[in-house]
């Protein structure tokens, strides 16, 4: 989750990760010299599948005033704790409503498309950036919150219409 750091953001070409990195990788490996292939994780779990333990450890750094273990950048105001509370209630609504239209069967493409709505934005309100800059972003995170119940609330709303026909 490096794109925090001033390496991902910044626009100086020739000092940003993708020219003076990720470019001259991939220049590296098309023509033949890089000892590093790019692939993708489904590509690499189909060829090696699963197996072991791996034990990561929480922290951040680039955070200032504290060490950044147990996710206090995120985690540490109030604020923080109770808007990733609502995050959680979220999602837990999302699931419900996804395990809902499995077990009904669910072909409808208006209520599919506020599902697939109700989804995207809670997946965009979890991002960790909305609460890596303490409570600045704490706003982007709520008003997708908010997007994603509305969502869920025409979804409600449209099956007890179709209850009361």
């Amino acid at each position: 989750d490096g794109e925090n750091g001033g390496w991902f953001r910044n626009t100086t070409e020739g000092a940003n990760f993708w020219s003076a990195f990720y470019i001259p990788l991939l220049e590296s490996f098309r023509s033949g010299q890089g000892r590093v292939a790019p692939t993708f994780i489904s590509d690499y779990l189909n060829v090696h599948g699963t197996h072991g333990e791996v034990k990561v450890h929480t922290g951040a750094w680039n955070t200032g005033w504290h060490d950044g273990r147990d996710f206090v950048q995120w985690t540490g105001s109030e604020a923080q704790k109770k808007v990733l509370h609502e995050a959680q209630l979220q999602s837990l609504a999302v699931e419900r409503t996804q395990a809902r239209f499995q077990e009904r069967g669910v072909v409808d493409e208006s209520l599919i498309q506020d599902l697939e709505e109700a989804t995207w934005h809670l997946l965009r309100a979890e991002t960790s950036c909305h609460f890596y800059w303490g409570e600045a972003w704490l706003d982007r995170a709520e008003a997708d919150l908010a997007a994603s119940r509305e969502a869920l609330v025409r979804i409600q709303e449209r099956w007890l219409e179709n209850a009361e026909d």
